[in-house]
């Protein structure tokens, strides 16, 4: 009975011994002063024997080491339970502590747990010492490093422009008091392996290059070995840009020599493409030079030759001077073409001479031959006249300097941006002083009949409109051409006393010719021709047809 509340009553319960097991139950019934017994109730009790719990309270952070070194990590632990804590711990690698536990009810006590990576690394465990108890759990964190620091970790090799090779340089540096043996092994193509020593905390750089002949696209992995193992470094190379140059003539100048009038003279352009990506070119050439192939567009893979076939018909007595150009890459290669036409060594005859056969004739050669001469002497042009001549012939008639504006810039490098085959489009750089109008002049090639010469004149080109490009650029439309026709223009700019700036380089224009059926579409329309009669004849001979 309970001593001060009578609706309360004290039961006490006694535990047989160690080895009962630690549940029970007991029933209970009640009865007020002398009256009947109430219903039993039951009273069932849970017991919880005396066990440890351990707790971890405190861990500290493991230095970084290099590969072979220690680093320290405190543990504080508490056993917050009612019995002691005894077990053996087997720790696994890269970790090492103490093999065995022992902790009192309640103690509080500290454990140092040694980090020695054998490798570069992170590494991470978790462990727990009293197996079923969370608050036991270990997090354990380490980082090992390299003592040799490469950077950067992916290498583009870019163009030394004075030497033409693409290089890159790695940077290796040594954490470790003592030096560092390094071997570097590259792939094939890329220069600068070998071996090296690294001083104790210091710097080393390794460049690493591919030679200037090698253009193609690069991409690999570069070794770098030490006693703590390899490193792997990306590598890359873009492909070196187009670069085209001419081969033959080694000059860079076409000389067809010297020929007779009415002969023919032959030569031959090599352009080859020293770099790294295809280029498309196309070869032009003014009449009545001619190149072949012409106004075709041909692809010249890297490190391939492209041969151009170079043609003059001497139709005119004097020196000729042209030019050949090749256009790709976004460049246009010049190649000066020169020739010099000659009157046949025989020499023309007198008019009204008869030719004479027969033994008088043969008797008196050397009176016509001396007369022949006095003749060529008389009738061919000084070699002044004849540099007049073939410069009037190529270039035309320059303009008078009083006409000039020397402060109005000439207009360079005209680009084509779009081509149809009625109409050219082109643009140039916007000039810093603006001039107040533009003006188009094409090439119309004169005869003279009295000296039997050619002379090239420019005269103002009227279809043609200003269009819109950028901001930055200037643009014009040449319109109403002829289907694959050619053309060949100079641009100027006019200011407003009506004096014109230096005229451009002369452009041979070409519009694109008229489009035709291809021909393979005539041969697909055969086929399907007969594809469709064979279908036919199989049904016809299959009765498909009969009623």
């Amino acid at each position: 009975r309970h001593p001060r509340d009578t609706n309360k009553g004290i039961v006490t319960y006694t535990h047989r011994d160690r080895n009962a097991p630690l549940t029970d139950r007991f029933t209970f019934a009640c009865r007020v002063e002398g009256g009947p017994l109430s219903a039993p109730g039951v009273v069932t009790l849970t017991g919880r024997g005396f066990e440890p719990k351990l707790e971890v309270l405190e861990v500290t952070v493991a230095d970084k080491v290099f590969p072979g070194g220690e680093s320290n990590i405190k543990v504080t632990l508490q056993n917050k339970g009612d019995a002691p804590f005894n077990r053996n711990i087997t720790w696994e690698s890269p970790w090492r502590g103490p093999p065995r536990i022992e902790m009192k009810a309640g103690e509080k006590s500290d454990f140092t747990i040694v980090f020695k990576p054998g490798k570069a690394g992170v590494s991470r465990s978790t462990f727990e010492i009293q197996p079923g108890a969370a608050s036991s759990k270990l997090l354990l964190y380490g980082e090992c490093v390299r003592s040799l620091t490469v950077t950067p970790g992916r290498l583009m090799l870019t163009a030394n422009t004075q030497t033409g090779a693409r290089e890159g340089t790695l940077s290796l540096v040594n954490g470790r008091a003592e030096p560092l043996h390094v071997e570097v092994r590259t792939p094939q193509r890329l220069v600068g392996s070998g071996a090296l020593d690294v001083p104790g905390l210091g710097k080393t750089t390794v460049t690493l290059r591919l030679p200037a002949k090698d253009v193609e696209a690069f991409r690999g992995d570069i070794i770098i070995s030490t006693n703590e193992g390899d490193e792997t470094i990306s590598t890359e190379a873009e492909a070196k840009d187009q670069f085209l140059h001419i081969t033959t003539p080694s000059d860079g100048m076409l000389d067809l020599g010297r020929i007779e009038l009415g002969a023919t003279a032959q030569g031959e352009i090599q352009l080859r493409n020293s770099g790294g990506i295809s280029a498309i070119v196309e070869a032009q050439a003014f009449p009545p030079l001619k190149v072949t192939p012409a106004h075709q567009t041909l692809r010249v893979e890297p490190g391939a030759s492209v041969t151009f076939a170079v043609t003059l018909k001497g139709e005119q007595v004097g020196p000729f001077e042209s030019e050949i150009r090749i256009a790709g890459a976004g460049t246009v290669i010049r190649v000066p073409v020169k020739v010099s036409v000659a009157l046949p060594k025989s020499g023309p005859k007198q008019s009204g001479e008869q030719p004479s056969t027969g033994p008088a004739a043969s008797q008196t050669p050397a009176q016509h031959d001396v007369s022949d001469t006095k003749i060529i002497a008389l009738e061919s042009p000084t070699v002044f006249q004849q540099m007049v001549m073939g410069y009037l012939r190529s270039k035309g008639l320059p303009m008078a300097k009083d006409k000039i504006n020397f402060y109005l810039e000439r207009v360079k490098d005209v680009r084509i941006s779009e081509r149809t085959s009625s109409s050219i489009t082109l643009a140039w750089r916007k000039p810093e002083i603006m001039p107040a109008r533009w003006e188009v002049e094409a090439s119309t090639v004169n005869c003279i009949p009295e000296s039997n010469t050619f002379i090239k004149v420019w005269k103002p080109f009227k279809s043609w409109e200003p269009v819109r490009v950028d901001a930055d650029r200037i643009g014009i439309r040449l319109h109403t051409l002829s289907e694959g026709s050619q053309i060949e223009i100079r641009i100027m700019g006019v200011d407003r006393d009506g004096k014109f700036s230096e005229p451009s380089f002369p452009l041979a224009l070409e519009t694109l010719p008229a489009w035709q059926i291809p021909f393979w579409f005539w041969e697909l329309l055969v086929v399907v021709a007969l594809v469709i009669a064979i279908y036919y004849l199989v049904r016809i001979r299959r009765g498909d047809f009969d009623k």
